[in-house]
């Protein structure tokens, strides 16, 4: 229930959508984007107020369980996948660092699945990350962000799962409709209707790469808090770091990372560069302001260099 208490709409202007709704033993939340809910035991139909929800004595609402939105079925599933639960959530938070957040380019601002890739991009950085299912390609569906929030929570708190289905109805004239089945729980959202742009465009040529370096997450790690320190203390908030031969160089201080050479300085958001894993990390020798390829164990990621040399008046 922690998942399904977490979700329930704190902020909104219908308040029966801050109510979970209980009808033949299962228990429903709803925003009218998404609808998520989990079997129990023990309280009659109903409305409740999802403060009390979980007090032995939860109150019935007066108002009606009709009134409550629900979700059409869905007849015919287009396509069913299994995924491996464990591999998923590792998928779906790195992903879920790459999507955008800019209500203007809402298309950005969820996770493409087209039964092979998981995809996100906001512009700056891009994932392309293997899917833990079994491969079969489909026209493609855009996951919203919000719905990614709830399926990494659940995955969390379901960690005896061993897989996650999921069920996509295409519609004629709306945007599919995605079900989720963890463990008991079942997500129901609509899918962004909008079309994802072509990513393969900015994947860089791999003949014109050039290795750089070993990548490692948590040394990287130990010197982020150091960047974001210094970047409080800087009033224009830079987050610009410069990697040169063996250091990491930021508003004058010099960090050494080991594993790490370039022979061109090369200028990336800190942020960024926090987001990649353990991983191989090529860049275009000849033009440093190139999209920069990242190879790992999840897929490959893709993150625009800055143009720092005008910052670090190179």
């Amino acid at each position: 229930m922690k998942t399904l208490l977490k979700h329930t709409p704190k902020k909104t202007t219908l308040p029966i959508l801050k109510s979970i709704m209980v009808k033949d033993d299962r228990a429903t939340i709803s925003d009218c984007n998404f609808w998520l809910s989990c079997p129990v035991i023990g309280k009659p139909d109903g409305l409740y107020n999802s403060v009390a929800f979980d007090a032995p004595l939860a109150k019935l609402l007066d108002t009606s369980i009709t009134d409550f939105p629900i979700i059409s079925e869905m007849p015919e599933v287009t396509a069913t996948y299994k995924f491996d639960a464990a591999n998923l959530l590792q998928v779906l938070e790195l992903a879920a660092q790459g999507m955008g957040k800019e209500a203007s380019r809402y298309y950005l601002c969820g996770i493409l699945f087209n039964g092979v890739k998981m995809v996100a991009t906001n512009g700056h950085v891009l994932h392309e990350l293997d899917a833990p299912c079994e491969h079969n390609p489909c026209e493609g569906v855009i996951i919203p962000d919000y719905a990614i929030k709830i399926l990494v929570d659940l995955l969390k708190e379901r960690k005896s799962a061993d897989n996650v289905v999921m069920g996509i109805h295409n519609r004629e004239e709306y945007s599919p409709l995605l079900r989720f089945i963890i463990a008991g729980y079942t997500l129901t959202c609509r899918a962004i209707d909008g079309n994802y742009p072509d990513y393969k465009r900015i994947m860089p040529e791999p003949d014109k790469l050039t290795f750089a370096v070993q990548w490692n997450k948590a040394e990287f790690k130990t010197i982020l808090p150091q960047l974001k320190l210094l970047s409080k203390q800087n009033s224009d908030n830079f987050r610009c770091v410069k990697l040169s031969e063996s250091n990491v160089e930021y508003m004058g201080n010099k960090f050494p990372l080991s594993g790490i050479f370039f022979s061109k300085p090369i200028y990336f958001n800190y942020n960024y560069l926090a987001q990649l894993p353990d991983c191989d990390l090529y860049y275009n020798h000849d033009d440093v302001t190139m999209a920069t390829l990242v190879r790992h164990a999840l897929g490959l990621s893709v993150v625009m260099p800055m143009r720092g040399n005008v910052a670090y008046k190179e």
